[in-house]
């Protein structure tokens, strides 16, 4: 049968890296019997039988609409994607230096870019215009650089916030720990803070801010979060 590579993606099992590679410009004929592949590559003119259970053709593939999405390979943000073809429950990429890769639908999330939302579309183009001025004024391109850069992840708060989503009091179902010493306003700040997606914390010098913030952050580590502290 002629292959129409475009068309078509076919996959082996190897046994060596106990994973499938995709193998599709390595064959030139194939054959599916009702029983097992006939199978002819490239490189030899030798036919070879392949059992369904480790070789795959799937044809019929659908465009993935990618330029909304951050794409995620294997949990890491993937950059220099020209393409993504969809091979039921398998994904051929293609990268912009012309290599293909494929994976399979537990390798690859699709998550929406929320700076590229049309609602926030215009709050990014002031803050880059704005991160532009500043650059130009202070001679370096260090804020405006981060702020081109800026990932933003639809699960996150700032995320949560474009699109309206953010949750406040919401049910936390761990017991809440007090290590640090702590009065009657303070353990309310705690409360508030792991009971809603944005918290703020204010008073003046000397109120127990930062003796909060490590209940805070004690609570957290407790029940295995992680947490990022900023100044």
């Amino acid at each position: 049968m002629k292959i129409d590579t475009k068309a078509t993606l076919i996959l082996q099992f190897n046994n060596n890296f106990n994973d499938w590679e995709d193998i599709t410009e390595n064959v030139s004929w194939y054959n599916d019997d009702g029983n097992s592949y006939k199978v002819r590559y490239k490189s030899s003119n030798t036919l070879y039988h392949k059992s369904y259970r480790d070789f795959k053709v799937l044809k019929k593939p659908s465009l993935v609409y990618i330029s909304d999405k951050n794409i995620y390979i294997k949990d890491r943000l993937a950059f220099n994607i020209k393409s993504i073809d969809k091979f039921d429950d398998w994904y051929k990429v293609y990268f912009e230096n012309n290599e293909t890769r494929v994976y399979n639908s537990q390798q690859i999330k699709f998550k929406r870019d929320i700076k590229k939302a049309t609602y926030a579309k215009s709050v990014f183009a002031y803050l880059q215009e704005v991160a532009d001025f500043l650059s130009l004024k202070e001679d370096h391109d260090f804020l405006s650089n981060q702020l081109g850069n800026l990932i933003i992840d639809e699960r996150s708060v700032l995320g949560k916030l474009f699109d309206k989503k953010l949750i406040l009091n919401f049910k936390y179902d761990n017991a809440i720990i007090y290590p640090f010493t702590t009065n009657l306003s303070q353990k309310e700040a705690v409360k508030n803070a792991l009971h809603n997606d944005i918290s703020i914390i204010q008073g003046p010098p000397g109120t127990g801010k930062t003796q909060t913030i490590l209940n805070i952050i004690a609570n957290i580590i407790f029940n295995n979060g992680s947490v990022a502290v900023l100044s």
